[in-house]
């Protein structure tokens, strides 16, 4: 199974400057969450989105952490 689960372009636009121009990802983390990563080619802005909406880097890697 492929982590990435995106199979076509959307319309979405950067959050920070509006661009159309972004490489989006769809992923499971470790603890099961889907998130969208989204990577803009104007700005360079990266965001990541789940269920809840926007979500901090800090969130995307304690839900990525393995559990020991």
């Amino acid at each position: 199974m492929s982590l990435v689960t995106k199979s076509c372009r959307t319309t979405r636009q950067c959050m920070h400057c509006g661009s159309g121009r972004l490489t989006e990802l769809s992923m499971t983390l470790t603890d099961g969450s889907a998130v969208d990563f989204a990577s803009c080619h104007r700005c360079e802005g990266k965001t990541w989105s789940g269920v809840d909406g926007v979500l901090p880097l800090t969130s995307v890697l304690d839900r990525a952490r393995k559990l020991m």
